[in-house]
């Protein structure tokens, strides 16, 4: 039986939504190394750490389990637990691990008054990520839907999705379209508005098409994948996990706005350049493994090409590398449009990103000043920019301004541009 095969049949074999789980007083000291969590914890701690439920499992396994993990979100979580006591869906439980908070999080957590609600404390900081893998474990619903505390799913959510993965049996996975709140208000995603699982096999390989807090996958599938990676890609865990369940079967996207999630303007400027390096290096790990089979002895610079530039949106840094880019896309096109059944809509919705994002690559260089207009025009590639001739002579002054203003901060530096790594404008 074929890896796919075996893994279908697992989701529908009886038992399979509560594999190994022990019910309520059983379950209050886990055994914390099976969730990648080495003794003393990720951030140390005393070594007889356990976790207590707080409040009793409701009778019967639901169809759905909530994971919330947090930690330090008493401003947001309560937001979130209405949002999910709100759902049309009723068959579900809220499970919380609250990951060792400081402030009011578990105070909040308790003033809600709902039998399907239950508490999981850690007496220390583990980190989210094995904070989410106690929850997969301690589940008990045949479907597991995580939530990142704030982040609110709409009252139709739940219904639309568990009636989605009930008929499509083949599917690990169903994410939906969101909006980003920011501030409160309601923004558009950044996201494609049309999706089809051929597109989303092709998606994955670019980047993280998918929120977190608007999956719902199925609870034995992300057991059998192994939860989320605690030993590396950390700062991918989310993006690693939909890659091995996309092994197992299609994952795919309902393609209406039925999830917000909060998003701050100043969350990037507020990492520091650390974790921003974890979540690179962390994703191109991911990508390396996923264009092993289809690259070959190529995938480790193809990773690490497209993660910086696809990923992370940095400008390409010369002619070379846009041209490296523009050689991998048709092969990992081919290699998403071999799995499973593609129709002319999953066809077309893949030519059409591939074609924007040749469109974002060749403007974004433009702009940076990383690549001139004269060069791109050598090269044959101008047209993917589609830009009007008022257009492209805006995008050249701006390019050569940041050019020349990246060149003088660069000569100012003892070393100049050797030690920085700078890049100049091709011309």
């Amino acid at each position: 039986m074929s890896e796919v095969a075996s893994a279908r049949a697992d989701f529908d074999a009886p038992g399979r939504d509560r594999p190994d789980v022990p019910n309520g007083p059983d379950l209050s000291c886990p055994d914390l190394s099976r969730h990648g969590v080495p003794d003393g914890g990720v951030d140390g701690g005393p070594d007889d750490a356990g976790a207590i439920f707080d409040t009793p499992e409701p009778a019967g396994p639901p169809r759905v389990s909530v994971l919330i993990a947090a930690h330090n979100a008493a401003a947001t979580i309560g937001a979130s637990i209405r949002a999910v006591l709100q759902q049309s869906f009723v068959d579900f439980e809220l499970l919380i691990v609250d990951d060792c908070s400081t402030d009011d999080t578990v105070s909040v957590v308790r003033g809600f008054d709902d039998a399907r609600i239950r508490l999981l404390s850690t007496p220390r900081k583990l980190g989210l990520a094995a904070a989410r893998n106690i929850g997969f474990d301690a589940c008990d619903g045949l479907y597991v839907a995580p939530v990142t505390a704030g982040d609110l799913p709409l009252p139709f959510r739940l219904a639309r999705q568990v009636a989605f993965l009930d008929l499509h049996t083949e599917c690990t996975l169903v994410a939906t379209a969101t909006e980003r709140l920011v501030l409160e208000q309601r923004v558009a995603s950044p996201e494609a508005e049309q999706t089809s699982p051929a597109f989303l096999r092709w998606a994955l390989l670019l980047g993280n098409p998918l929120v977190w807090s608007s999956v719902l996958a199925r609870r034995s599938a992300v057991l059998m994948a192994g939860g989320l990676h605690l030993d590396r890609r950390v700062g991918a865990a989310d993006f690693d996990l939909y890659h091995r369940l996309a092994r197992l079967g299609p994952v795919a996207r309902i393609d209406e706005v039925l999830t917000q999630y909060r998003h701050t303007p100043h969350g990037a400027a507020s990492r520091n350049e650390t974790d921003d390096a974890r979540m690179l290096a962390d994703a191109t790990l991911v990508l390396r493994e996923a264009y092993e089979p289809i690259l070959g002895p190529g995938a480790a610079r193809a990773a690490s090409i497209m993660a910086l530039h696809v990923g992370h949106g940095q400008p390409v840094p010369d002619i070379e590398t846009l041209q490296l880019i523009i050689a991998l896309l048709p092969a990992l096109a081919r290699w998403a449009r071999s799995g499973g059944t593609v129709d002319e809509v999953g066809r077309a919705l893949i030519a059409a990103h591939r074609a924007a994002l040749l469109r974002r690559l060749v403007r974004s260089a433009l702009r940076s000043g990383t690549v001139s207009a004269m060069a791109l025009q050598r090269a044959g590639l101008l047209h993917h920019a589609q830009l009007s001739r008022a257009e492209l002579g805006r995008f050249t002054v701006l390019g050569m301004a940041r050019a020349t203003m990246r060149h003088d901060t660069d000569a100012a530096r003892p070393w100049g541009g050797l030690a920085t790594g700078s890049t100049s404008p091709i011309v």
